[in-house]
């Protein structure tokens, strides 16, 4: 499942927007000056009580023109340029670029907050923010996740002491700023609740574990319940009921989840295909700290039981969020569980999880090399998921749900799951041959004995894991699901030959491992921590003319995660933080009409080490193509996902679309394939190729692709029935069609399921 990340926006409003504010410049010695009159443009958030906001992307504090070498002063904030470098303004979403020896000096009266809006285009280096007495001092770090124009993301500073002072921020690298923020210093007390970072935990509603079964239809809850460990309670009012193994909680509106959580944190929601509202939402809310996914999710987004989550990210101080069930009143929504992840403690240095060695989880407890590997998996481990009356090593014993501190076996509240092995030590469902998967020999397996993807592992991956499955089957192919705690989908297949498969984490939390089509069958499993070096190298941009004088950056992009890495090159050099045992894709941003003309893919082994890996770059001549994308509905060019290929070439056309006009920049005289996706029931009908040597108008069109009548029948349908068929494409996801009239029924060419 896919969720799309929508920030804390607030809405803008600059100092009194449209007034017109005075700029006073603090000259050094020497200078002359004269006082001008500046507007101050819409474009900054909604003042808190007490806050003032300094806006430095529209030109009102910052001259858009400034050459960078004067001291500016406005109310109470000064941009000091020092003696390395200017300062430069950028542009009205990234504001003002300040580079190592630019600093800030705001005037403030006691306990203050300042925050710095973010970029992620900021160089990797520091902020630090000092009083004048030096008895306060704080150090961040300077790029951030996201931009402050797309979801709000600000670096915060605190300063507590009682005493008038004037505090100074200092840039050590090249920073981005849009707007500083400055108010009362209210700084969130983190509660006591004795989650601890870096913990995850797992709370299955389908075996009666958190809500008992006694709490049915008849005898709901009326009232709040807490898990064993107190870290999760649930309210209802006299509605709320364990509904079955399948489907878990029963769920009506106004019902509660209160999670605590140690800091950072996200908050999965199993869903249900099934419930009475459509529209059935989760809605979040903190006291403390934000949230920054949407806070209002959907119970239901259509997809097969098992098959659908939805995720909360918190970012704060440790708290309880709350979660409250918002739908149509007597609707009954349904819930199969909620994991949560609390995210370890941040270091500005990332540091290597572990101690160095794999961890491996064997159902059969292999005894692996300890030099190399930590043994998750014991006999006595194993023997323990059982009650106490069934005797150690014996046979014909099934287990339902267990948990060890990483992994977790969620059955949906089935008990009749087995684990299979040739190990008379451990409490096991029959004795099974050894098997070789990949040249290793495995002696058990664990077996699901129901082929539902609502039956899943879960283990705690930390973010850049490579996570080794040794897997099988009950007999049938088997596609094998690994999904992250947000929702990210990665897929292998298995076979009951056995097959070793391999996943990569993109995030910290509980991973689900399940398959859409079998029995889950799991051998073993292997977890290895990859370790974080620094890559650093000189960037030669002889070739590349007026590319310094752009606001480019370098990012280097996880070919199997997805990340991207980026840093600003400064002074002709650049210095990133990667991961051993990834390749990466070198790729350029914010720089048309440039390329890398060196080595643009890197890989790095385990036990490389810190890698040297100079960049070269050259420019190349575009020229640009405009148009229109004629022939599709409007929910089709929305949908369009539009690309000019030329995999022989590096450079790459840049493309934009706004409603159905059409640029792009293309190279001088190569010719591209053109690739549109995303819209199957079309087709290109004019130009599929394109190559220019000067500047073009060109439209892309589109045709629907040929439809064909079926003709069905319909036996003892009543002619008062309110009828309709919906045709699945077996081989293309997410297309479906719906008619009403029976009788006018068209489609295009493919196979599919009614």
């Amino acid at each position: 499942m896919h969720h799309i990340k929508t920030g804390k926006l607030r809405k803008h409003m600059s100092a009194m927007m449209a007034v017109i504010m005075a700029v006073s410049l603090a000259v050094p010695a020497g200078m002359s000056f004269s006082a001008r009159t500046v507007s101050a443009a819409d474009k900054t958030v909604e003042a808190k009580a007490g806050e003032t906001i300094y806006n430095l992307r529209d030109g009102s504090i910052i001259a858009t023109d400034t050459d960078g070498k004067k001291d500016v002063t406005y109310d109470r904030l000064t941009v000091k340029v020092g003696t390395k470098n200017a300062y430069k303004y950028n542009g009205p979403d990234h504001g003002v670029a300040f580079k190592d020896g630019n600093s800030l000096e705001i005037a403030v009266d006691g306990p203050s907050k300042i925050s710095l809006g973010g970029c992620q285009y900021s160089n990797n280096g520091t902020i630090t923010a000092s009083s004048v007495d030096g008895s306060y001092t704080e150090t961040k770090d300077a790029r951030t996740a996201m931009c402050y124009h797309q979801d709000g993301t600000t670096i915060d500073f605190a300063y507590t002491g009682e005493a008038k002072t004037t505090i100074t921020i200092a840039f050590s690298c090249t920073v981005y700023v849009p707007e500083v923020i400055v108010g009362p210093y209210t700084a969130d007390t983190p509660d006591d609740n004795g989650v601890k970072k870096d913990s995850t935990y797992m709370y299955n509603f389908a075996d009666g574990s958190v809500v008992p079964a006694s709490y049915d239809s008849v005898n709901p809850l009326k009232g709040s319940i807490e898990s064993k460990d107190g870290n999760l309670k649930i309210t209802g009012s006299g509605d709320l009921y364990m509904h079955d193994t399948q489907h878990g909680l029963a769920l009506y509106n106004g019902n509660t989840f209160e999670v605590k959580v140690a800091g950072n944190s996200t908050v999965t929601f199993n869903m249900c295909q099934y419930g009475g509202d459509a529209e059935g939402k989760i809605v979040a809310s903190t006291k403390k700290g934000e949230f920054v996914t949407d806070t209002k999710q959907l119970l239901m987004d259509g997809a097969a039981d098992g098959l659908s989550s939805m995720s909360f990210r918190y970012e704060g101080v440790a708290t309880t969020l709350k979660f409250t069930v918002s739908c149509a009143d007597k609707a009954e929504m349904y819930l199969h569980g909620i994991n949560v992840a609390n995210e370890p403690e941040q270091t500005e240095v990332p540091e290597l999880v572990g101690n160095g060695k794999a961890d491996v989880w064997d159902f059969g407890a292999a005894k692996l090399d300890e030099a190399d590997y930590n043994n998750m998996l014991t006999e006595d481990v194993i023997n323990s998921w059982y009650p106490e009356s069934v005797k150690a090593g014996s046979e014909g014993a099934t287990i339902g749900s267990f948990m060890t501190d990483e992994l977790y076996f969620n059955p949906s509240g089935k008990t009749n799951n087995r684990i299979r092995t040739s190990n008379t030590g451990i409490t096991r469902y029959d004795k099974r041959d050894d098997i070789t998967i990949d040249g290793v020999t495995l002696s058990g397996y664990l077996y699901s004995n129901n082929s539902t993807p609502v039956v899943y592992m879960g283990l705690k991956l930390y973010k850049n894991d490579i996570l080794t499955l040794y897997t099988g089957s009950n007999g049938g192919a088997s596609t094998i699901v690994c999904e992250s705690p947000s929702g990210h989908i990665q897929t292998a297949e298995s076979n009951v030959s056995g097959a070793k498969i391999q996943f990569t984490a993109s995030e910290y939390g509980i991973y689900k491992i399940y398959s859409t089509n079998e029995k889950l069958v799991v051998y073993r499993a292997v977890r290895q921590h990859t370790q974080p070096v620094v890559v650093s190298g000189a960037v030669d941009t002889k070739d590349a003319s007026g590319l310094d004088t752009k606001d480019y950056s370098i990012a280097f992009v996880n070919k199997s995660t997805g990340e991207k890495n980026i840093v600003k090159p400064e002074n002709g050099s650049y210095s990133v933080y990667l991961n051993e045992m990834y390749d990466y894709d070198v790729v350029l941003m914010d720089a048309n009409g440039y390329v890398i003309n060196s080595a643009n893919k890197l890989s790095i082994a385990k036990g490389d080490g810190a890698k040297k890996f100079d960049i070269v770059i050259k420019s190349v001549d575009l020229v640009k193509l405009t148009g229109k994308i004629t022939g599709l509905t409007q929910s089709a060019l929305e949908a369009l996902n539009l690309s000019f290929v030329n995999k022989d070439y590096v450079y790459v056309p840049e493309i934009k679309i706004n409603g159905d006009d059409i640029a792009v920049n293309l190279e001088k005289g190569v010719t591209y394939d053109i690739v549109a996706e995303g819209i199957n029931d079309y087709y290109l009908s004019d130009i599929k190729t394109i190559s220019a040597d000067k500047d073009i108008t060109k439209d892309i069109v589109f045709s629907a692709k040929p439809a064909y009548k079926v003709n069905m029948k319909f036996d003892n349908l009543p002619e008062e029935a309110d009828a309709s068929v919906t045709f699945s494409n077996i081989n293309e996801e997410g297309y479906t069609y719906t008619f009403t009239d029976l009788s006018d029924i068209k489609l295009r060419d493919g196979q599919y399921d009614v």
